[in-house]
C-alpha cells in the first residue's frame, strides 16, 4: 500500500467504496481493516487512520461497518500497489 503523498502519474484512480470491517492498534497507531469493493471484495487491507484523515477525512471517526468513498487505483495487482486520495464519508444508502 502506498502511504506517501506522491501518487505516480501513470496510476489511474477511481472512486470506490471503502468499508471498515475491523479496528485495531498496530505499533501504537490506530488502524482500520477495510474492504475495497471495486478492487477485491474478498481481500482485507489495513490502513492507518492517520492516512484517511490526512487525505480528506479529517472528521473521520472509525467504526466497524462505516463506509467511506476514496479514489483508489482499483487496477492494482496487489495491496502493496494501492494508492489512495480524497477520502470522504459515504452517504447513507437510500431505501428503495
Amino acid at each position: 500500500m502506498k502511504l506517501n503523498d506522491t501518487i505516480p502519474s501513470h496510476k489511474k484512480l477511481y472512486r470506490n467504496i471503502v468499508r471498515i470491517v475491523a479496528l485495531a492498534q498496530e505499533s501504537g497507531e490506530e488502524v482500520v481493516d477495510v474492504i475495497i469493493s471495486g478492487w477485491n471484495p474478498d481481500k482485507v487491507v489495513r490502513l492507518p487512520v492517520s492516512l484517511i484523515r490526512e487525505k480528506g477525512g479529517s472528521d473521520f471517526r472509525p467504526t466497524v461497518g462505516f463506509r467511506l468513498i476514496a479514489n483508489v487505483n482499483s487496477g492494482a495487482v496487489n495491496s502493496e500497489e494501492l494508492c489512495f486520495s480524497d477520502f470522504e464519508i459515504a452517504p447513507e444508502p437510500e431505501d428503495c
